[in-house]
């Protein structure tokens, strides 16, 4: 099952734009740059794809039904926050297709999460995590995206009937 075939889903989010970030800091130290982040990805993750906006990873999961595809898409956006714009990373992982759980069942996974939150877009429920860059430590970011893959695999086996925590072998899938 691939819910996302395009890469590039999620990636225009509402109220905040995919950019070509200019890292600003307001903690006195320089926040990492979009570029930072890339290279951060890319040393760490084999990636499926990659642009000036996008930075897409994919893994081969084994299901019940046989291998999915997990995307894992992280993006710049733009956010506005008390009349002034901040830059935040955005990491976006397929869960289903719409037809794959109820608006309800995505309201009660809500309140189970332990990152993140589910969003509908173009006919696919996705995990988002967000994340201000000016206060991110690039330090955080494999495991910020493992934790967004990893989520998103526990709410889809849930919904399949199968148990709600991953096994130690499923766990694995997303180490290098």
């Amino acid at each position: 099952m691939t819910t996302g075939a395009d890469p590039e889903a999620g990636n225009h989010e509402t109220a905040a734009e995919p950019q070509k970030p200019e890292a600003a800091s307001t903690r006195g130290v320089a926040a990492p740059s979009w570029a930072a982040v890339q290279e951060q990805l890319e040393r760490r993750f084999q990636l499926a794809k990659k642009t000036d906006t996008l930075v897409a990873l994919a893994w081969q999961v084994p299901g019940p039904q046989g291998n999915v595809v997990q995307w894992v898409r992280v993006s710049p956006v733009r956010v506005s926050v008390r009349a002034s714009e901040q830059l935040w990373l955005a990491v976006l992982a397929d869960i289903c297709p719409e037809a794959g759980m109820s608006p309800a069942s995505a309201l009660a996974y809500l309140n189970q999460l332990s990152i993140g939150g589910i969003m509908l877009w173009r006919g696919a429920y996705l995990l988002r995590q967000m994340v201000p860059l000016a206060f991110f430590d690039l330090r955080g970011l494999e495991s910020l995206v493992r934790c967004v893959a990893h989520e998103a695999v526990r709410v889809r086996l849930g919904l399949s009937g199968h148990a709600k925590t991953l096994d130690s072998d499923l766990s694995r899938m997303f180490e290098e």
